[in-house]
């Protein structure tokens, strides 16, 4: 009963989501059609662009109004295009940001040569002394507006920096590490003094981007960096550095630290405490930018670095002060990592692009860069939403034309008309393309003006109209009065002799016709004006009011909607979960009879396990006792062999300290003796010289004979020693020809043997290549033939039943049917073919998916590969799996990787790796991937990986044929260990281990006979047992 229900439902439900597929199909068709329409619309009515309303809306957009005047002047053409260019270069400049600092003196500096920047660096740190006002002066030559709202903005970045880098705990952990000498400079440098350590040092912080540097000198000092003019801006930083970073006033005006008065003589203590001072600043220095950089203070400046210099990342930076500065204990990236300083920057393509533009700048807009910028701006994405999708051109056009392509692609999603403006165009430099979309994107910037900012604009334009019309008023009112007053004064100077009775109306001024219509007519405009304002604001109010009942109605209708559709999703849970009430009953009473039967079954087995245990205990007893006295007996073995082989070595050692022993004293002794004979030859010699001349020349010949003859004794010995060296040297070389020429003749035999090997392979293949063509030609033929017979045996049907119904089949109904045939088979194709090609999709997103998502893709490949060597002895399957797959890519790609393995004691891993593998399909897999390597290493022909290979030949032999043995259903085990087989039958190793091996080659060859011939299975075991028997 419940079973039925559920089919019911089951089949309700599929016929509800019929039919909604099918009104959702119809509504989709209905809306393309209507979009289709209404596209065409639009091209039929599409205006073309004109430049002339763009710029004026644009300049409408600012709220006040703006009257155009005729030009009287006449311009060329390309003199208008020339304006225009140097206008847009400026705006583009503002609008990215590029113009906020400028970075062509440094720039200009890290171009030049290494010598010339070193020389020019030297003469500032030499001159730096002889000017000490520049702190306190500044030019005004080049003081602007523009520059007192850069220094304004400064100063804000810098209370903002200031207020980051206090907050942290970095400094106090700095300061720290400073005193406690953790992190400390050399001895035996002098970075207060010595002018070529300054040279390397001012070179790092000028590699800097400005805006960093300048910020971050303020921030560390907490001083003001006053730039003169930018031909300046060098040798006030570096004075500055000089001053407040390599030397500190504080410490040198210490007398306990500093002695005398124009060149202070630093002492020992002063030494170490300007290095402290210096080290700090510049650790304080490292962390302020980085916290600067990280918190995007400044978000156009995406580079920490300039372009040319050679400093990319912190690494660097470490790496040039280890080798010039620090001490040989301290390691600063560790220090820095334990207080939690670990920046990961690293400066490429992207931060180092340069967004500026110069007047003449359509074809510096074609790698789409500045351009993809100002569509971010414009359109207002996010920060490098619209670069990340961007790609380095370097050099490639289409490279640059698909990116000039995406940016046309976000402008229009941002909503900016860009018309039909071809990226081509763009890409060749053409003027007048880049001016049109230019316009188009300032059209759209001025539009898009968001509305309450727009109302702000107007009604501080009314504020100020109002203002200015009042003082115009009061000020034209003033001047009347004045002049008034004036014509009463001249008037009584010159009447004074009588009196005129002047009105109570007239006594301050006569009001004359002009002056009433004129203050009739100011009445009346501002009286309008606040008609004017009164019925806009009830026109407003009337407006909202419509547009809050509307909102109030499509909410009810909303929440009706919304009601109908939660009720019957709460009644359709209701009926489900009844449902699911009953199928769990239902399971539950089968799992009470499944359990009831599993726990007897268990009983059972349990029983019989105590009975089985104990028959066999007595056995087991037994082959603990075998098994203890043979490996005592193996272990004792290995023992005499591992002592014999030690007492051999300290022999050899003992023979060897004994050699050098006699070489030393040998050395001692005839050192001895050519003194106690030179001491001898003189004592004669002297004694001689009192005796008599006779005597002395008697004594002196022989003496003189003596040595004659020992030098041409050892100039005998000398030449026959040389012959005998040479002799050697020729003896040696013949054995080298001869050894050449073996390992010439053995190298041949191995290749002609390889290369008969492998025509052998591709004769087979090509005879089974034939024999499927063959087959498939066969197959061909028989379809065709079948094909042909019922088409033959369908035309007489036809026929026959055409000669019964005269007149009802014709010609037309034939084409008919092949026409809708061809439909049919079309539509088939086509679904099996956007089937397939969306399959494809999918696997690449995942793989892709998969390959962002691997934490070890950046490692370096020998700690990839130790990492893997130690998975694959992880208890997870999964993990051990990854890792085979991983270590198998390695070894294939590298032959270093296999050698990698051979010298980490990879391949014991790899065998207790595959002995943990057991019977399945999924394991299969694994054991594929662990016998590749294994492949991978037998075939290698690294001397390192053979040897290690022929070290473990025997294990490697058990554990193959053991799985050979235990998977020889699978095809692809199979194929694998069956060439690891032959490559060790290659390698030449014992035979004694394959003799091992004799019991699981026959069960394999009993299986493997069975199989047909063609099998793939059959043919490989039939290969290594001929590799194995002729090698026997």
């Amino acid at each position: 009963m419940v079973f039925s229900i559920l089919a019911d439902y089951q089949n309700e439900v599929a016929q509800q989501q019929a039919v909604r597929r099918k009104q959702l199909e119809a509504r989709m068709n209905a809306r393309r059609e209507a979009f289709k329409i209404k596209r065409q619309q639009i091209v039929k009515t599409k205006a073309k662009f004109d430049a002339s309303e763009t710029a004026q809306l644009f300049l409408n957009s600012t709220g006040l109004p703006t009257h155009s005047k005729p030009s009287l002047s006449v311009y060329d053409i390309e003199e208008q295009k020339s304006k225009q260019l140097t206008a847009l270069s400026k705006w583009i400049n503002h609008l990215v940001g590029v113009d906020y600092y400028d970075t062509a003196e440094v720039e200009s500096l890290m171009v030049k040569t290494k010598t010339e920047a070193t020389k020019y660096l030297r003469d500032l740190l030499a001159s730096s002394g002889k000017n000490e006002a520049y702190a306190q002066t500044r030019s005004n030559e080049d003081v602007t507006a523009q520059m007192a709202a850069k220094e304004r903005k400064m100063v804000s970045l810098q209370r903002t920096a200031t207020a980051l880098f206090l907050n942290s705990s970095f400094p106090s952990e700095i300061d720290r590490l400073v005193q406690t000498g953790h992190i400390a400079v050399r001895t035996d440098k002098k970075v207060f003094s010595d002018i070529g350590l300054q040279t390397e040092i001012l070179q790092l912080f000028l590699s800097f981007h400005p805006i960093w540097l300048h910020l971050g000198l303020q921030v560390i000092t907490g001083k003001k960096l006053v730039l003169t003019t930018k031909r300046r801006a060098i040798s006030s930083i570096t004075r500055f550095i000089q001053t407040n970073i390599m030397s500190d006033e504080s410490i040198l005006s210490c007398k306990k630290y500093a002695i005398g008065k124009s060149k202070n003589i630093i002492t020992p203590e002063g030494m170490v405490m300007l290095h402290r001072h210096f080290i700090g600043k510049m650790c304080h220095f490292l962390i302020a930018v980085e916290l600067m950089r990280s918190s995007t203070l400044v978000p156009q400046v995406k580079c920490l670095f300039l372009k040319n210099s050679v400093y990319k990342c912190f690494n660097d930076v470490y790496s040039m002060l280890s080798r010039e500065i620090l001490a040989g204990s301290t390691n600063i990236p560790k220090v820095l990592k334990k207080i939690g300083f670990a920046p990961d920057f690293k400066q490429g393509f992207f931060e180092e692009y340069d967004y500026t533009v110069r007047e003449n700048f359509p074809s510096s807009l074609a790698d789409g860069f500045t351009l993809g910028k100002i569509t971010e701006v414009v359109a207002a994405y996010e920060i490098d939403e619209v670069i990340r999708m961007l790609r380095n051109p370097g050099g490639d056009r289409l490279r640059k034309l698909g990116n000039l392509r995406t940016v046309l692609h976000m402008a229009r999603q941002g909503g900016i008309d860009v018309g039909d403006i071809k990226p081509e165009n763009i890409l060749l430099g053409d003027v007048n393309t880049v001016l049109e979309l230019l316009w188009r994107m300032i059209g759209f910037y001025a539009e898009s003006t968001p509305a309450h900012s727009r109302r702000d604009i107007q009604s501080a334009a009314l504020k100020i109209q109002a203002a200015f019309r009042g003082f115009l008023v009061r000020q034209k009112y003033a001047t009347q009065i004045k002049e008034r007053e004036q014509k009463l004064k001249n008037l009584a100077r010159n009447n004074q002799t009588f009196s005129i009775d002047i009105p109570s109306h007239d006594a301050t001024f006569i009001i004359t016709n002009h002056e009433q219509a004129w203050a009739a007519t100011v009445i009346q405009a501002v009286i309008r004006g606040f008609l004017a304002r009164k019925r806009y604001v009830l026109m407003l109010q009337e407006h909202r009011k419509r547009t809050m009942e509307k909102s109030i109605k499509i909410r009810n209708e909303a929440s009706v909607l919304i009601q109908a559709v939660v009720r019957g999703f709460l009644a359709r849970r209701r009926y489900v979960r009844i449902i699911e009430e009953q199928m769990l009953k239902l399971k539950r009473d089968r799992a009470i009879i499944a359990i009831q039967t599993l726990a007897r079954a268990i009983l059972a087995t349990r029983r019989y396990k105590q009975m089985k245990e104990q028959i066999w205990n007595k056995k087991n007893v037994a082959a603990v006792k075998i098994q203890a006295a043979l490996r005592g007996f193996l272990a004792r073995q290995r023992y005499s062999t591992e002592l014999a082989n030690f007492k051999r070595l300290q022999w050899e050692r003992l023979i060897k300290e004994q050699n050098e022993a006699a070489v030393v004293i040998q050395a001692a002794l005839r050192g001895f003796l050519a003194r106690r004979r030179y001491s001898t030859e003189l004592a004669n010699f002297k004694r001689l010289q009192c005796e008599r001349l006779t005597k002395e020349q008697n004594e002196a010949a022989v003496v003189i004979q003596a040595a004659v003859r020992g030098y041409l004794a050892r100039l005998r010995f000398t030449e026959l020693y040389n012959e005998y060296r040479i002799h050697m040297e020729m003896r040696m070389k013949e054995q080298k020809l001869a050894a050449v020429l073996i390992q010439k003749l053995v190298r041949g035999y191995l290749a002609r043997r390889r290369y008969a090997e492998m025509l052998r392979e591709y004769e087979q293949v090509q005879i089974m290549r034939r024999k499927q063509a063959q087959n498939r030609a066969a197959v061909m033929i028989q379809a065709t033939v079948r094909m042909f017979l019922a088409r033959r045996k369908y035309t007489q049907m036809i026929s026959e039943q055409m000669n019964s119904n005269t007149g009802y089949y014709t010609k037309e109904h034939e084409r008919a049917v092949i026409t809708i045939q061809t439909a049919v088979r079309g539509f088939l194709t086509r679904c099996f073919y956007s089937q397939e090609i969306s399959e494809r999709k999918m696997f690449m997103v995942e793989w892709r998916t998969q390959q962002a998502a691997d934490p070890d893709i950046d490692l370096p490949i020998y700690d990839r590969m130790g990492s893997c060597l130690e998975a694959l002895l992880d208890d997870s399957f999964k993990v051990r799996m990854l890792a085979a797959c991983n270590i198998a890519k390695f070894a294939w790609l590298s032959s270093r990787c296999a050698e990698y393995i051979a010298e980490n004691n990879g391949v014991p891993v790899i065998i207790d790796s595959m002995n943990n593998v057991n019977r399945g399909i999924c394991t299969e897999d694994a054991l594929e991937q662990l016998g590749s390597i294994l492949l991978v290493l037998v075939q290698s022909r690294s001397h390192v990986v053979r040897s290690e290979v022929r070290k473990r030949a025997e294990a490697i032999v058990s554990c193959v044929f053991h799985h050979i043995y235990a998977h020889h259903k699978s095809e692809k085990v199979l194929n694998t260990l069956g060439r690891i087989v032959l490559g060790l039958v290659k390698l030449r190793i014992s035979p004694e281990h394959f003799a091992k091996v004799r019991f699981h080659r026959k069960k394999i060859w009993e299986k493997c006979s069975k199989l047909p011939d063609r099998d793939s299975r059959r043919r490989i075991i039939s290969e290594v047992v001929k590799s194995l028997d002729a090698y026997n």
